[in-house]
């Protein structure tokens, strides 16, 4: 029974009715009826109707004779589809073609057709370009047109309105495909998000690898010295395709181009100072997956120390530049520090800026205190000539000999 016969048996009810001849298979045949259109799954308002006047836009779609029709030309009224096939066998004339409806089922194979309202999911092995649907198999029909006439989902699917879409994205229930190696293993607090299981493990496990970039470490330096920093680094491309430029920065200001991913460059010469100096650090413009961005090393600063001066001497009484040029220099920062001796009838230094706390134990190579040596701290100059003067605290042994001894100086 069709919505219009519905129509008609209800205008024959008013009429018995207002004749007071109701009888009840009148309205047991209507309701039964309603019930089956409902649970035929007719459309609303596709059932054709001869004052409609159908096109190929917005009144496309028709449903006559248990079956659904497309029109073929526009200003459509009054012609019924057709009922009886044509000599190819095809329900089909001048005004008319016959579309096949999609199967009802909730979740069946894919075929061309139309689609009706409501949640329309299909199984369909997905082969296309988009490889981070490769191996997605159920998809979901996500277009406000209805009825939707499907014809070729692969084009539908990768349609930039997303006609199809993986239906794990609304509900979790498509496949996932697993089998690739793990980009990434998450950490403790990290937050993958996604609002499906699927979503989830892709941004856990499968992330966009962004670009790194390394930038070496600077050794200590001596102040008053000339040096010419090698900045070393490489940047690691991962995921990243796309690098638009790539810079060395000093102190926030480029200073070199470099052309690969592997610089090597050697930065201008400056006199060190004591304290921080000039600061490196590697930059580069990438894609990032289509979000663009600058990608930086480490920022690695040069810093200068006043050295440490040890060693041995015949003068028990250095001073000034002489302090300074007959002992080692030890470019350290502050803390314990050991040294080997090893010298026949000498004086033993071990001298420490005037900025450094005193020490507090000398030990000889067999652990043994050496108070002595420890008690003889004086103040005097130290000079690096055409750099610096500095007040050092000088610690010197007696007159002694020592065979290839470590000793230990504490503070």
């Amino acid at each position: 029974m069709t919505i219009e016969q519905i129509r008609a048996a209800a205008r024959e009810l008013y009429d018995y009715n207002t004749n007071g001849l109701i009888r009840p298979e009148n309205e047991l045949e209507i309701i039964e009826g309603i019930l089956n259109v409902l649970g035929a799954g007719n459309v609303a308002g596709l059932e054709w109707n001869e004052f409609i006047t159908y096109n190929l836009t917005d009144a496309l779609y028709a449903e006559a004779h248990g079956r659904f029709y497309k029109s073929k030309v526009v200003d459509n009224v009054g012609n019924e589809p057709p009922s009886v096939q044509d000599i190819l066998g095809n329900f089909e004339d001048a005004f008319w073609v016959e579309v096949s409806p999609s199967d009802s089922s909730s979740i069946k194979e894919w075929l061309p057709g139309l689609y009706q309202g409501g949640l329309q999911i299909v199984y369909y092995d997905y082969a296309g370009t988009k490889t981070e649907w490769a191996g997605v198999k159920l998809w979901k029909l996500d277009t406000a047109t209805r009825p939707y006439e499907s014809t070729d989902i692969n084009a539908e699917i990768e349609d930039p309105s997303a006609i199809w879409v993986p239906a794990q994205q609304v509900g979790g229930n498509g496949e996932f495909n697993g089998a690739r190696a793990i980009k990434s293993i998450p950490i403790a607090g990290f937050t993958p998000g996604g609002t499906t299981l699927g979503e989830w493990i892709e941004n856990a496990f499968y992330p966009f690898l962004q670009a790194t970039i390394s930038l070496n470490t600077f050794p200590l330096q001596e102040v008053g010295v000339s040096y010419a920093p090698v900045v070393v680094g490489t940047i690691t491309l991962r995921d990243e395709t796309i690098v638009n430029a790539r810079r060395v920065m000093q102190d926030g200001v480029s200073i070199n181009n470099p052309a690969g991913n592997s610089i090597n460059y050697t930065a201008p010469a400056f006199t060190i100072l004591v304290g921080d100096n000039k600061t490196y650090r590697i930059e580069a413009d990438v894609d990032n997956n289509g979000n663009p961005a600058t990608k930086q090393s480490p920022s690695r600063k040069v810093e200068g120390v006043f050295p440490y001066l040890i060693g041995s001497s015949t003068d028990p009484a250095l001073t000034g530049a002489a302090l300074y040029n007959a002992l080692s220099k030890m470019v350290e920062k502050e803390g314990d520090k050991s040294f080997t001796f090893n010298f026949t009838d000498r004086y033993a230094y071990f001298c420490i800026h005037e900025d450094y706390v005193d020490l507090v134990q000398i030990l000889d190579q067999n652990g043994f205190p050496l108070p002595d040596f420890l008690n003889s701290k004086a103040l005097a100059p130290a000079t690096k000539t055409g750099a610096w003067t500095e007040n050092y605290k000088v610690y010197r042994s007696g007159l002694t000999t020592i065979n290839n001894g470590t000793f230990q100086f504490n503070n």
